[in-house]
């Protein structure tokens, strides 16, 4: 009793409490999920504890310290459950340089008060009654000594939490988010995993274990022979173009994508991209580089790269004598594409404002593909006699996906998907418009007397249908939902084929050896290395040829090939010393 009666502990009870509520809200909110076992929970509640202390150092009052912080995690556990229901994974501090890309689609989301909402607002109830009681609880302290011996204790908790994440033995493996995001923030909870990619975020480019310069200066790499033409080429990333079959299986009225599955004289398959429900951004960097996000996991590239004289797809055809156009029906400023498209050095560039005519479907507040399509032939018809490159990012099929009235569905699900049927009548029949533009476009190609490549992949699944299967964590579930459809055409023959699963990355060299054009050495080492590591992932594992998934640390047959693409990869893009160019270059 004389225990409770004393001022300090009091205060101490209040902030313990704190700390724990602010910690639940937090877990509540990106995955309905509050113990992360035995360690992982009081660990949070410590590192919780010591965001109170650090900013008691400050302020000097214990109710204000949790006031600050209680306001900031409400917030934040309402933007991440948002963030969660709309993009399919937590927020981050990479997300802070998205916060204007966020904002430009924000219309078309509904935003619904869901149970972990409510949660989050008697927490917040609770949270004001503690720190209004605190605040009476509290007494003031006028004395400089008095002061500095109350912040050695906050000090200290800081240190110690800083300390279980940030030094070489932390209590967390540094490298926790491997198939599912939220099998690593369930186990070790909201705040290490921040840590984590917060961390990663400093270093944008990892240097791969093993590393150095004279590995990649004694590189030998075979070249892979083309005919070293020069047709048009077209690359597309459709957003968020995904086969619903790819997953699981449901029966609609009609076919959502007849032609793309007929469409003769084409190479098919899937694609394993970067991002889970989002995260287009690094689709691109991976479609226009080669390069895998695996040694770029806390960024996002066009953000956070210099893309000035980098090697890209628009450099390698450049140097090849083409003529380079790019374009994206929304804003310019979303994920700085307005920087990074003029930085990688495409002629053209073209973003919303230089789409005049509008068409919408329905509801949707999204530029069709149909009308992308349309823009995109004009100024192809305007580039002149020299090889063309034109690339394009569609808009069309961004989530969110309930806006259209019933009655504008052109594909309905006869499989009852519950609260979600609605919101799959609404993608399929997206899917369903990309489809029949992607035909229009091709027969349009067809007519004219240029040879042509088109190649078209998808940029994520849609965050919707990954919370579907959130409770199914296999390797081949985690593969599946981040494997978009892609497809290669071209108006003059090519060798038809079908590549069931392979990664983003290897498109572009896939696409120019198709299309007969020029390598480097780089892309010839790529497809080389795509027969035996068909699939190269963004959360620290691959997959062999056989279909069994590997740690890139592993040391196997696969070792050498796989870690020699990533040191070409680091000394392309993040290596202080000098770039080896030469593997960079088209091969004489």
């Amino acid at each position: 009793m004389k225990l409770l009666k004393n001022n300090k502990f009091n205060i101490f009870l209040y902030i313990s409490a704190v700390a724990f509520l602010c910690y639940y809200a937090l877990e509540v909110s990106c995955s309905n999920y509050l113990f992360n076992g035995w360690l992982y929970t009081p660990v949070n509640i410590i590192c919780m504890g010591a965001v109170i202390s650090l900013i008691y150092l400050f302020v000097r009052r214990w109710w204000i310290a949790s006031s600050v912080t209680s306001v900031a995690t409400v917030v934040l556990s309402f933007i991440n459950y948002y963030t969660v229901k709309f993009k399919g994974q937590p927020v981050s501090t990479q997300d802070i340089h998205n916060a204007g890309t966020a904002l430009n689609v924000l219309d078309s989301y509904k935003f619904e008060i869901g149970i972990p909402i409510l949660v989050v607002m008697l927490l917040g109830f609770l949270l004001l009654l503690l720190i209004l009681k605190m605040r009476k609880t509290e007494k003031k302290k006028k004395l400089v000594p008095e002061l500095i011996k109350t912040a050695v204790i906050p000090a200290l908790v800081f240190l110690f939490a800083f300390g279980m994440f940030f030094s070489e033995n932390s209590v967390k493996p540094k490298l926790t988010i491997v198939w599912s995001w939220k099998e690593a923030y369930q186990k070790y909870g909201f705040i290490p995993e921040t840590i984590e990619i917060m961390q990663s975020s400093m270093n944008p480019v990892t240097e791969p274990e093993g590393y150095s310069d004279e590995k990649v200066n004694n590189l030998k790499i075979e070249s892979v022979e083309t005919e070293n033409e020069t047709p048009d080429i077209i690359f597309i990333l459709n957003e968020t173009l995904y086969d619903v079959n790819t997953i699981m299986d449901i029966e609609t009225d009609i076919d959502y994508m007849p032609n793309i599955r007929n469409m003769p004289n084409t190479i098919k398959g899937n694609v394993i991209v970067p991002g889970l429900g989002g995260g287009t951004n690094r689709s691109e960097f991976e479609f226009l580089t080669g390069n895998s996000n695996q040694l770029t996991q806390g960024i996002t590239p066009f953000n956070s790269l210099n893309f000035n004289n980098s090697n890209t797809v628009v450099s390698h055809l450049e140097k090849l004598g083409y003529t380079t156009w790019s374009a994206h029906p929304a804003e310019g400023m979303n994920y700085s594409r307005q920087r990074a498209y003029p930085a990688m050095g495409f002629d053209e560039v073209r973003f919303t404002e230089d789409f005049a005519e509008k068409d919408f479907y329905g509801k949707r507040p999204y530029l069709t593909d149909k009308l992308a399509y349309k823009k995109m032939l004009e100024d192809y018809e305007k580039m002149g006699d020299a090889p063309r490159f034109m690339y394009l990012l569609t808009i069309q099929n961004h989530g969110n996906w309930d806006i259209l009235e019933e009655e504008d569905y052109l594909v309905r699900t006869k499989t009852d998907l519950g609260e979600n049927t609605n919101d799959m009548n609404e993608f399929l029949s997206c899917m369903y418009l990309s489809d029949m533009a992607f035909k229009e476009l091709t027969d349009k190609l067809s007519e004219t007397d240029r040879k042509v490549i088109v190649c078209m992949a998808g940029d994520h699944c849609p965050s919707f249908l990954s919370d579907m299967l959130s409770n199914e964590n296999s390797q081949e579930m985690a593969l599946k939902k981040r494997a978009t459809p892609f497809v290669i055409w071209a108006n003059f023959p090519i060798e038809e084929g079908n590549k069931d699963m392979i990664s983003l990355n290897y498109l572009l060299p896939l696409t120019l050896k198709t299309a007969n054009v020029k390598l480097t050495p780089y892309y010839s080492y790529m497809l080389d290395m795509m027969e035996d590591v068909p699939v190269t992932t963004a959360f620290n594992v691959y997959v062999d040829k056989e279909g069994n998934s590997h740690s890139y640390g592993d040391k196997n047959e696969y070792f050498d090939l796989v870690n020699n693409y990533l040191y070409l990869e680091y000394n392309n893009i993040g290596s202080k010393a000098e770039r080896k160019q030469v593997f960079f270059e088209p091969t004489e």
